[in-house]
């Protein structure tokens, strides 16, 4: 399993959007691995109202506004299934974003792009090994 470097989230939140359809999601839990694939999502452009950057920086949005391929995550009501859901977005820096020059470790003022990731299908949990050990299986 490769692990995506922070570059592959610096492009279009349209194409990016497209590209991580089929990746997975790991998360390392005490002693396991959870995991879930990318099976749905919704690219966002900053202006958009749908977009939680078009109402501009804050220190809870603050994660939208960093390096590409930040997580950010966030509860919120949800009609369709009641009750709160946790939704996951991930940073895109794409087009215009390098017209504002970049102050690190975010930029308040630059162009904040975002993809919603819109379902998860999970997959087995997984054992972490020790170094040294080999995985087993078929």
């Amino acid at each position: 399993m490769m692990i995506l470097p922070g570059s592959f989230f610096d492009q279009d939140a349209c194409t990016l959007a497209k590209q991580l359809l089929g990746k997975v999601i790991r998360k390392r839990y005490r002693s396991y691995w959870l995991s879930a694939q990318i099976i749905e999502t919704e690219a966002y452009y900053m202006e958009e109202k749908g977009s939680h950057a078009s109402l501009g920086f804050t220190e809870k949005r603050r994660a939208l506004f960093m390096s590409p391929g930040t997580i950010y995550m966030y509860y919120a009501l949800m009609a369709v299934i009641p009750g709160m859901s946790t939704l996951c977005m991930i940073s895109v820096s794409g087009h215009m974003a390098h017209q504002v020059p970049l102050q690190l470790p975010y930029c308040p003022t630059a162009q904040a792009h975002m993809i919603l990731v819109t379902c998860l299908q999970a997959r087995q949990t997984q054992p972490v090994l020790k170094s040294g050990t080999r995985a087993r299986g078929p």
